[in-house]
């Protein structure tokens, strides 16, 4: 897979933010990828592992919007 430009990423994340749809983000990431945040204990991997760390982003704001310039 090419790697997402900055524009698939932003259109992944407003699906996330908007419709807490945490799939357009995951599929942006490969299987060897690692995601993580300071307060995680062990890096989250693959796909799945992109799909629980945004699920868990999103389920900490009752809403949030992203702005980029």
């Amino acid at each position: 897979m090419a790697s997402p430009t900055a524009e698939e990423f932003i259109a992944a994340l407003r699906q996330c933010e908007e419709h807490a749809n945490v799939d357009a983000l995951a599929a942006l990431y490969a299987e060897d990828a690692r995601t993580s945040n300071p307060t995680d204990q062990h890096p989250h991997e693959g796909v799945d592992g992109a799909r629980r760390f945004w699920d868990a982003y999103r389920k900490s704001f009752d809403t949030i919007h992203s702005t980029f310039h």
